[in-house]
């Protein structure tokens, strides 16, 4: 099991939400981890649970080694929090086509092993599925011929493109009489622009949008919200905007 570090941004699955801090599994070292309310997000948080729920996935920044390490989600950049969930999506794909090879071939005993192996020679299953393309006799020398030239002619299968979804969250309310009904016209905006739109729980909406195309895909995304939260501020309607990570 490798070491955890300092500075190390890693992917961790919410487990138990308290009064001050919110305990998480750190996925790929099989420990726990903490975050401390003041390690959330920049200035007061309010409601813990505005901005994680029990069973998210979420990437921190390792900020404390100790017997339970401190992390934060405050210090990761949006987009490192992005490239990280990539990754982690990526690395999970691979390590399950590599145990269909495995199954295939009669040697899903070995998994652990040849994980481990292809790991400490490339740096992640995902990138050896990547160097098989290239240059299949470097994995040849760690896990052997039939292995490597399925590996390659499995690689393309794991690096085909696919949908991405970005999300936000919809925070709304109206002082308005007919308040109720401006917030009904806000989420048809939304539905009209192209978003996906599902209720949370009272004021809260989840927004999603669909793309094969990482960066296009963003950019509309955010177009859509910018026209959406304008919108609302011509009903009397207040709209804050929460952006979630993407799948």
């Amino acid at each position: 099991m490798p070491e955890l570090k300092e500075e190390e941004l890693v992917v961790c699955r919410v487990k138990q939400i308290n009064p001050h801090s919110v305990l998480v599994d750190i996925l790929d070292y099989g420990r726990e981890g903490m975050i401390h309310i003041s390690e959330l997000a920049s200035g007061w948080v309010r409601d813990i649970r505005q901005h994680v729920r029990e069973g998210e996935l979420v990437v921190a920044k390792v900020i404390k080694l100790d017997e339970i390490p401190m992390l934060s989600l405050k210090r990761v950049k949006r987009e490192e929090k992005r490239t990280k969930l990539r990754e982690y999506e990526l690395e999970k794909r691979a390590k399950k086509l590599l145990e269909v090879i495995l199954e295939k071939s009669g040697k899903i005993e070995l998994q652990s092993e040849i994980e481990r192996r292809l790991k400490d020679s490339f740096g992640s299953v995902a990138e050896a599925f990547r160097v098989a393309k290239r240059r299949e006799e470097l994995i040849e020398k760690e896990i052997g011929k039939e292995l490597a030239e399925l590996m390659k002619i499995e690689a393309d299968e794991l690096f085909k493109r696919k949908e991405i979804v970005f999300k936000a969250e919809l925070v709304m309310s109206s002082l308005a009489p007919n308040g109720i009904e401006i917030i009904k016209q806000v989420l048809e905006k939304a539905k009209s622009s192209g978003l996906e739109v599902s209720y949370i729980s009272a004021p809260r909406y989840l927004v999603k949008y669909s793309s094969r195309d990482p960066k296009r895909g963003e950019k509309s995304f955010l177009k859509k919200l910018e026209e959406v939260k304008k919108f609302a501020s011509t009903l009397d309607c207040e709209l804050e905007v929460k952006l979630k990570g993407g799948d």
